[in-house]
Order: structure tokens, then C-alpha cells, then sequence
């Protein structure tokens, strides 16, 4: 920018003495020779000069203006038959499938740890029974629970089942959510596992289908 503005001032310059000087000396002063050549010089490169610093100027600030926005990598994880997606940003890192699930995630800011699976199930019997059986599920894992807490949910087109619940091991605490969809005879278990900053990421990752 710096140099922009120095061809700028320059042409600038050579241009205001040119026609200046050129305006005040009489055209017949023949023994200054050089300093007409000089002064002609002047005008044919001031111009130029200022005509570069301009351009210059315009080129860079069109660059500043049109600059693309940083790029922004996130993984997403689509279940169309409940209209429901994963979105996760780039902090995420989605790996092998756990056993027993479709997919599994996790944050390396919050350490949350997500989870996804499809389930067969009765389509007879009402979406809390197959909450029921999560839940034994996870106390078959970590034991039984210090505090639970359920809930219903609109997400997308399907009304969704939560439960939450809080397991006290023999050194951490661990909060496990889990939001459930039917669709005929299929569910989706969406499960979260870590504190209230790795919940917090697992909500805003789960979304409606666009």
C-alpha cells in the first residue's frame, strides 16, 4: 500500500511541475535543452506514474473487498427417513463405528462423544418402551443412576423422546442423554455422552433435515 501511494504522489508531482514549468518558460529558450527534455520527460512519465498508482490502488482495494470467507469444514450425518441430520464442525472427528451403533463421534473441545443407531422395535408398543430398554441399557453399563429426567421434543417432522441421566462412578460423574425418533418399526437413538459443555455441543449438532 505503501508503494501505491508513493507512484501516486509522484505522478502527481511530475505532473503539477510539468505543466507548470512548461507554462512559465518561454518555448524559444533554446540553450536550456536538457531541462526542456527533463520537463518533457516529465509530462509523457507523470502521467504514467499517476496512472499506475490509481490502478494499483483500485486492484488492491477490489482485493480486500472480494476476499472469500475462511472455508469451514463440517461433517454431516443424514437420516432421511426421520429428517433428521448431524452436523459437526471441524472440532469433531467422526470414526469407526462403536459396536452396536451406526455411527460415533467425537469433540476434541468438549469431549463429548456421540453416538447414533438404528434400532428394529415393535411398532405396536409406544416409543417408551424402547426408551425403557436404553436406559437398562446404560445402567447395565455405569450402574444405577443418581438423577434421570424425560422429556418430549418436536425435531423435524417426528415428535422425539429425551432422556437424560446422571451416573456417579467411583472417580467421575457421567451425564448421558439420549434423544429417541420412531418411524414405523425403525427408532433412532441419537446418544451423548460428557458434562454440560459436551451436551450443550451434542444439541447443537442434532437438527432438522434440510
Amino acid at each position: 500500500m505503501i508503494e501505491t501511494l508513493l507512484a501516486t504522489g509522484l505522478g502527481v508531482i511530475a505532473t503539477t511541475l510539468g505543466f507548470r514549468r512548461s507554462r512559465v518558460q518561454p518555448a524559444t529558450d533554446e540553450h536550456l535543452d536538457i531541462a526542456g527534455a527533463a520537463k518533457r520527460l516529465m509530462r509523457i512519465v507523470g502521467p504514467m506514474a499517476l496512472l499506475v498508482g490509481m490502478l494499483s490502488a483500485v486492484q488492491v482495494a477490489g482485493g480486500r473487498m472480494h476476499r472469500p470467507d475462511p472455508m469451514v469444514l463440517r461433517h454431516t450425518v443424514a437420516f432421511p427417513e426421520f429428517g433428521v441430520q448431524v452436523t459437526l464442525p471441524a472440532s469433531w472427528s467422526v470414526g469407526p463405528s462403536q459396536p452396536g451403533t451406526d455411527f460415533a463421534a467425537s469433540d476434541s473441545e468438549t469431549g463429548a462423544i456421540l453416538t447414533g443407531v438404528v434400532r428394529i422395535t415393535d411398532p405396536n408398543k409406544p416409543l417408551n418402551a424402547d426408551i425403557d430398554k436404553i436406559v437398562e441399557e446404560h445402567r447395565a453399563r455405569f450402574g444405577n443412576e443418581a438423577r434421570s429426567f424425560r422429556g418430549v421434543m418436536a425435531l423435524g417432522l417426528l415428535q422425539a423422546q429425551w432422556a437424560e441421566f446422571a451416573y456417579h462412578g467411583q472417580d467421575t460423574a457421567t451425564n448421558v442423554r439420549t434423544i429417541a425418533l420412531r418411524r414405523g418399526n425403525r427408532v433412532l437413538a441419537l446418544t451423548c455422552k460428557g458434562d454440560d459443555r459436551a451436551q450443550a455441543a451434542c444439541g447443537a449438532a442434532i437438527r432438522p433435515e434440510h
